[in-house]
């Protein structure tokens, strides 16, 4: 097994090339990428112990794209991640 220092697990999920359970990041970008797709992928009240992670975002998988959709959505991305920095 390889050492050095990782941040957290790459996303989306995938065997690690180097004998980890699950495949990790060592660089701050990738990292970045991974907590942000984390968080926007998830239903907000989806983690256990932690029911404010997460988006609303699946709401809007089957309504019409309009810019009063748009404008919720990227609302709904700047308020959460803006929450979930301040932890």
């Amino acid at each position: 097994m390889a050492t050095g220092k990782y941040i957290n697990i790459n996303y989306p999920f995938k065997n690690s090339p180097k004998g980890f359970f699950l495949d990790l990041n060592s660089d701050d970008n990738a990292a970045i990428k991974a907590d942000l797709m984390h968080l926007i992928l998830t239903r907000k009240g989806q983690r256990l112990y932690n029911p404010d992670f997460g988006t609303d975002l699946l709401k809007f998988i089957f309504e019409p794209e309009d810019g009063m959709a748009l404008s919720q959505i990227k609302e709904e991305i700047i308020t959460v991640v803006k929450l979930t920095t301040k932890t």
